[in-house]
């Protein structure tokens, strides 16, 4: 399958999905035959046309499966259709739970790291498409099982594209 016929591929498999269900594509080839390419193409189709949101996660340089979730977090805040950034995290600070958190830690100094990209729900859905690259050049620190549990999760939530050389896989 050549260039065009992948971005084709998607376009059929995740722009023309009438069944409303969240599709997942598995892309393999080696290095250099385009994979990464057609989903940029394809992509640029997609923002072009404001169809769908689109995320591309590589998973290089990732050093465990939280640190991929916050950048999809961040990615879907910036991407999202559902408001702007400050709107999201205005709805979250209007949650009383939270507000009485950050009443009763203003002002102190408690030696515990507040990070508000995790109060943050994960509200995707079958108009989101999120593609992993690099699958094969995954750091050591994070277990094969681990990463493709992290996909799976996602795949319940959006559309799922996984790219990757099936040869540089350590078995």
């Amino acid at each position: 399958m050549d260039q065009a016929e992948l971005v084709e591929m998607f376009n059929d498999q995740l722009l023309n999905n009438i069944s409303g269900k969240t599709q997942a594509i598995l892309v393999t080839g080696r290095w250099g035959t385009g994979k990464s390419w057609a989903w940029k193409e394809f992509e640029s189709v997609v923002h072009e046309h404001n169809k769908k949101r689109c995320v591309l996660i590589s998973f290089f340089g990732f050093k465990d499966i939280e640190s991929m979730r916050q950048r999809l977090k961040v990615d879907f805040l910036l991407k999202g259709d559902r408001g702007p950034v400050k709107a999201k995290l205005a709805a979250l600070t209007d949650n009383p739970v939270v507000k009485t958190v950050i009443s009763q830690l203003s002002g102190k100094t408690i030696g515990v790291s507040f990070d508000p990209i995790a109060l943050i729900p994960l509200a995707l859905g079958p108009d989101w498409i999120v593609c992993f690259d690099d699958l094969e050049r995954l750091s050591p620190q994070v277990p094969m099982v681990e990463a493709l549990g992290f996909v799976n999760e996602i795949r319940q939530l959006a559309n799922v594209v996984v790219l990757a050389d099936l040869s540089k896989l350590n078995a």
